[in-house]
């Protein structure tokens, strides 16, 4: 990273930190694992990033579904799997405290495409463009994944700050 590209967003960090240390909910979608690449700090709030050896394939119609044990989350609530025109991350870095909720399978392998940490942040790498939310289960999804962290926000008292 650039040093004084990292400097100027110095303030930015401390703000999205701050919003994350009052407790207010953080939604990351599709990049946001890849996001502030030069600020540790972000990946530890959003509970993984883009390793050295992340990939995905080409974008195609992929299944996407609950991670064994997590059906019963509220974020899968009213859906089995979600079908998309979408990318399928391979290889994501999912730190402990994770929780990993949406899943699929690639070349045989089951990779982790979503997590939760906590009851404040939730990871959805789906969104590469519109195409993806052309799904109505991938809106499901989506919809179900800010209910849950507005329902946390509720519960706790915890204002979000826009």
């Amino acid at each position: 990273p650039d040093a004084s590209r990292t400097a100027a967003w110095d303030a930015d960090h401390r703000a999205v930190g701050a919003f994350h240390c009052a407790g207010n909910p953080i939604l990351g979608l599709h990049t946001a694992v890849a996001t502030f690449p030069d600020w540790h700090g972000w990946s530890n709030i959003i509970g993984g990033r883009w390793g050295e050896d992340s990939h995905h394939p080409e974008m195609d119609e992929a299944t996407f579904r609950p991670i064994p044990g997590t059906a019963g989350h509220p974020v899968w609530d009213g859906l089995e799997s979600v079908t998309v025109i979408d990318e399928r991350y391979c290889h994501l870095e999912v730190f402990d405290g994770s929780t990993p909720l949406v899943g699929h399978d690639t070349d045989g392998v089951s990779h982790v495409m979503g997590w939760a940490v906590g009851d404040a942040v939730v990871y959805d790498g789906l969104g590469h463009d519109g195409r993806s939310y052309e799904s109505a289960d991938r809106r499901r999804l989506l919809h179900n994944e800010v209910d849950w962290l507005l329902a946390h926000r509720l519960l706790t008292g915890t204002r979000v700050i826009a």
